[in-house]
């Protein structure tokens, strides 16, 4: 009886460690490294949430970030976090985000991010959402996303 009840308990923590931490495998795509990609779960009725993730270009040369789609909202976009007269604001980054040659970039909270915005139903937690990011050069790639709590964070980063 009681061999059974650790058994069960043990599956659980396994399930449980594997799902959490579903994106732990960076995805290797035309010289860039995609990792730490996730969704904030919406808030209320929010129509927007934020999306991040960390793109490293190995590649010898420069490339953009162009296009964000997913079947969660009716656009999706890059965002840049500014402050003016001591007020923080969001400012879409027209044209996307440039990936520099050789360097990483950091789409986390409080700072450059994903904004996901016109939502087609709430976001729930734990729940994971196929996003389109279209590079430059790179080409198209299908990222399935999980949804994290407001609160998750994935490494400290050091920029």
């Amino acid at each position: 009886m009681i061999y059974k009840k650790v058994v069960i308990i043990c599956s659980l923590l396994i399930y449980i460690i594997f799902h959490s931490f579903s994106f732990a495998e960076d995805i290797k795509f035309n010289g860039l490294i995609i990792s730490d990609f996730w969704i904030k779960e919406s808030i209320g009725n929010s129509s927007t949430t934020s999306g991040y993730i960390t793109i490293k270009n190995n590649n010898e040369f420069d490339d953009y970030l162009v296009e964000i789609k997913s079947n969660i909202s009716n656009k999706a976009e890059v965002h840049q976090m500014i402050v003016e007269n001591d007020i923080m604001k969001m400012k879409s980054l027209v044209g996307g985000i440039k990936v520099k040659a050789k360097s990483i970039i950091y789409l986390k909270p409080g700072a450059n991010h994903i904004m996901f915005m016109k939502l087609q139903n709430k976001i729930k937690l734990n729940s994971v959402h196929q996003v389109n990011l279209v590079f430059q050069k790179a080409g198209k790639l299908i990222l399935n996303m999980p949804v994290h709590k407001t609160s998750f964070v994935v490494k400290n980063h050091k920029d």
